[in-house]
């Protein structure tokens, strides 16, 4: 029996890699900088958060897992969590019974601003630091923005709250 390690999808594939780290890196400074730092939004929250948001007067779980383009288990699990910390209300539909409609809350609303804004700067500065220290032939590869993250976080211990053991 051969013991060999399977390939990994971020060694072939840097899409894969960078959206990876965009993802770590956001959930740390959200984390850093929340009110309340056990009870933050993540990133794939405020991206539920969104269609939620679209339908105030509530969203079937169904269609909510239809819009997020995932599964009904993945969103229903997401929808626990968010209703925990706040950001969301889960009631009975008044005409189906056996659905559940999905609420914003008005705590959900406060925490995807300051989540988006968080995204919006972070964006900003890694497009930054990317196009100052990675262009190739004048435009940046994804592999180089996914190089600019990295490097970001080696030099922002502060910004993170930590150091990161990359490659």
């Amino acid at each position: 029996m051969r013991d060999e390690r399977p390939p990994s999808l971020s060694e072939h594939a840097p899409l894969v890699n960078t959206v990876r780290i965009l993802e770590a890196r956001q959930r740390d400074v959200a984390a850093n900088v929340a009110p309340d730092p056990i009870f933050f939004m993540t990133l794939h929250q405020a991206f539920l958060f969104q269609h939620v948001a679209r339908r105030p007067s509530g969203v079937p779980l169904v269609v909510l897992a239809n819009h997020a383009l995932t599964s009904a288990a993945a969103v229903t699990q997401m929808v626990r969590r968010m209703a925990l910390r706040g950001f969301i209300d889960v009631e009975r539909d008044p005409e189906n019974g056996r659905c559940r409609l999905v609420t914003p809350t008005a705590k959900g609303y406060h925490e995807y601003e300051r989540v988006f804004s968080i995204a919006v700067q972070q964006d900003q500065l890694w497009s930054g630091y990317a196009s100052r220290h990675m262009r190739l032939g004048g435009a940046v590869s994804i592999e180089g923005y996914a190089q600019a993250g990295l490097e970001l976080w080696r030099r922002e211990p502060e910004v993170t709250g930590r150091r990161y053991a990359t490659g």
